[in-house]
Protein backbone atom coordinates (compact mmCIF):
# COMPACT_ATOMS: atom_id res chain seq x y z
CA UNK A 1 0.00 0.00 0.00
CA UNK A 2 1.09 3.27 -0.90
CA UNK A 3 2.48 5.85 2.22
CA UNK A 4 0.02 8.75 2.60
CA UNK A 5 1.98 10.77 5.12
CA UNK A 6 2.31 10.63 9.25
CA UNK A 7 -0.91 12.03 10.08
CA UNK A 8 -2.77 9.84 7.42
CA UNK A 9 -2.19 6.50 10.21
CA UNK A 10 -4.62 5.91 12.93
CA UNK A 11 -2.20 6.09 16.09
CA UNK A 12 -0.91 9.35 14.76
CA UNK A 13 -4.85 10.68 13.99
CA UNK A 14 -5.91 10.03 17.57
CA UNK A 15 -2.87 12.06 19.49
CA UNK A 16 -3.69 14.88 16.77
CA UNK A 17 -7.50 14.56 17.69
CA UNK A 18 -6.52 14.29 21.81
CA UNK A 19 -4.24 17.04 21.72
CA UNK A 20 -5.34 20.60 21.83
CA UNK A 21 -5.57 22.02 18.50
CA UNK A 22 -2.54 24.27 16.61
CA UNK A 23 -2.10 26.12 14.03
CA UNK A 24 0.62 24.43 11.04
CA UNK A 25 2.63 26.22 8.55
CA UNK A 26 1.18 26.47 4.57
CA UNK A 27 3.61 24.21 3.95
CA UNK A 28 3.00 21.42 6.13
CA UNK A 29 -0.77 21.89 5.73
CA UNK A 30 0.31 21.68 1.88
CA UNK A 31 1.70 18.78 2.80
CA UNK A 32 -1.24 16.72 4.81
CA UNK A 33 -3.88 18.15 2.09
CA UNK A 34 -1.90 16.40 -0.35
CA UNK A 35 -1.50 13.10 1.26
CA UNK A 36 -5.08 13.36 2.08
CA UNK A 37 -6.34 14.01 -1.50
CA UNK A 38 -3.93 10.69 -3.07
CA UNK A 39 -5.77 8.69 0.07
CA UNK A 40 -9.26 9.73 -1.14
CA UNK A 41 -8.18 8.91 -4.97
CA UNK A 42 -7.17 5.49 -4.13
CA UNK A 43 -9.77 5.14 -1.89
CA UNK A 44 -12.72 6.03 -3.41
CA UNK A 45 -11.76 6.77 -7.50
CA UNK A 46 -9.76 3.95 -7.65
CA UNK A 47 -11.30 1.78 -5.26
CA UNK A 48 -8.24 0.34 -3.77
CA UNK A 49 -9.45 -1.98 -0.74
CA UNK A 50 -6.40 -1.32 1.56
CA UNK A 51 -6.92 2.73 0.92
CA UNK A 52 -10.27 2.46 1.20
CA UNK A 53 -10.22 0.73 4.77
CA UNK A 54 -7.51 3.35 5.89
CA UNK A 55 -9.61 6.30 4.42
CA UNK A 56 -12.81 4.99 6.56
CA UNK A 57 -11.13 3.61 9.65
CA UNK A 58 -9.61 7.28 9.86
CA UNK A 59 -12.90 9.41 8.96
CA UNK A 60 -13.94 6.70 11.93
CA UNK A 61 -11.64 7.76 14.30
CA UNK A 62 -12.03 11.53 13.29
CA UNK A 63 -15.90 10.96 14.02
CA UNK A 64 -15.61 9.35 17.08
CA UNK A 65 -13.09 11.83 18.96
CA UNK A 66 -14.83 14.55 17.56
CA UNK A 67 -18.69 13.42 18.60
CA UNK A 68 -19.27 13.90 14.47
CA UNK A 69 -18.59 17.27 14.43
CA UNK A 70 -15.76 19.10 12.26
CA UNK A 71 -13.00 19.15 13.73
CA UNK A 72 -11.66 22.43 15.26
CA UNK A 73 -7.94 21.98 14.36
CA UNK A 74 -6.66 22.99 10.97
CA UNK A 75 -5.12 19.86 9.80
CA UNK A 76 -7.47 17.62 11.26
CA UNK A 77 -9.98 19.30 9.56
CA UNK A 78 -8.05 19.10 5.50
CA UNK A 79 -7.81 15.54 6.19
CA UNK A 80 -11.44 15.05 7.55
CA UNK A 81 -12.56 17.87 4.73
CA UNK A 82 -10.90 15.69 2.16
CA UNK A 83 -11.53 12.22 2.46
CA UNK A 84 -15.58 13.05 3.56
CA UNK A 85 -15.51 14.85 0.29
CA UNK A 86 -14.45 11.69 -1.66
CA UNK A 87 -16.67 9.54 0.61
CA UNK A 88 -19.80 11.11 -0.28
CA UNK A 89 -18.87 11.92 -3.81
CA UNK A 90 -18.63 7.84 -4.09
CA UNK A 91 -21.55 6.91 -2.21
CA UNK A 92 -24.14 9.43 -3.24
CA UNK A 93 -23.21 10.01 -6.93
CA UNK A 94 -24.90 7.00 -8.14
CA UNK A 95 -28.07 8.68 -6.99
CA UNK A 96 -27.78 11.66 -8.24
CA UNK A 97 -30.51 13.82 -10.41
CA UNK A 98 -29.98 16.45 -12.89
CA UNK A 99 -31.92 19.58 -11.96
CA UNK A 100 -35.06 20.10 -14.16
CA UNK A 101 -35.91 23.04 -16.57
CA UNK A 102 -39.26 24.74 -14.56
CA UNK A 103 -39.92 26.47 -18.01
CA UNK A 104 -42.69 24.73 -20.12
CA UNK A 105 -44.01 23.11 -16.59
CA UNK A 106 -47.07 24.42 -15.80
CA UNK A 107 -48.16 24.22 -12.14
CA UNK A 108 -51.43 24.44 -11.08
CA UNK A 109 -52.70 24.62 -7.27
CA UNK A 110 -55.69 23.28 -6.69
CA UNK A 111 -57.45 26.28 -5.21
CA UNK A 112 -56.51 28.00 -8.57
CA UNK A 113 -59.15 27.32 -10.57
CA UNK A 114 -61.34 27.55 -7.45
CA UNK A 115 -60.58 31.38 -7.80
CA UNK A 116 -61.50 32.10 -10.62
CA UNK A 117 -64.99 31.54 -10.79
CA UNK A 118 -65.95 33.41 -7.57
CA UNK A 119 -65.97 30.56 -5.49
Amino acid sequence: MPEYGNLCKVQTLRAAIAAPPVDAPVEALAEVYTAARRLAQDAYTSRMPAAEELAERLLYEIHVGTCYASPTGVVLAAIWQTLLAGHLRRHLEPARVEPFESIGISFRSPDRGRRGRGL
